[in-house]
């Protein structure tokens, strides 16, 4: 944090950072406690307020914030869905599901999530048989028969 944000955020917070104080020697034991001290005044400081209110308090003195999403908060957060970072993609086995958009966005070339994620094995046959792979073979596999060495049908 530079000292300027660092003295934006202590004047929004009322916090007192030690760092700041004349002879503050990082490395120190004493420093060490002090800090563990600082880590937890903050804690205890952030604990008494909500998100929202601290986001405003921070926001008026000018420090740059915002909220952390927890996994469950995330698929809600208006500017994550408004700029299409979350989208819903349907999934033939389980139906629609949200999951996270493109986090590229360009004018040309624009992105987007055009199916689900493949099933398990979906492809295998297909990217094998590009690659030269073919016929039958051991264990259902029909790549195996093939394989530049015998290490699949020999089992």
């Amino acid at each position: 944090m530079s000292p300027q944000l660092n003295a934006r955020f202590r004047a929004a917070t009322g916090v007192n950072d030690p760092r700041q104080e004349p002879g503050f020697e990082l490395g120190t034991p004493q420093s060490m406690d002090q800090l563990g001290e600082l880590v937890r005044e903050v804690e205890a400081l952030f604990a008494s307020r909500t998100t929202g209110e601290w986001l405003e308090t921070l926001r008026a003195g000018k420090v740059p914030c915002g909220p952390l999403n927890f996994p469950p908060d995330v698929f809600n957060d208006p500017q994550l869905i408004e700029n299409e970072y979350i989208v819903e993609v349907e999934h033939p086995l389980f139906g629609p599901y949200k999951t996270f958009g493109p986090a590229l966005k360009m004018d040309a070339t624009p992105t987007r999530i055009t199916a689900p994620p493949p099933q398990l094995d979906q492809h295998t046959d297909e990217v094998l048989a590009m690659l030269g792979f073919g016929g039958g073979g051991a264990f259902g596999q029909p790549w195996a028969a093939d394989w530049p060495d015998d290490r699949w049908n020999d089992r």
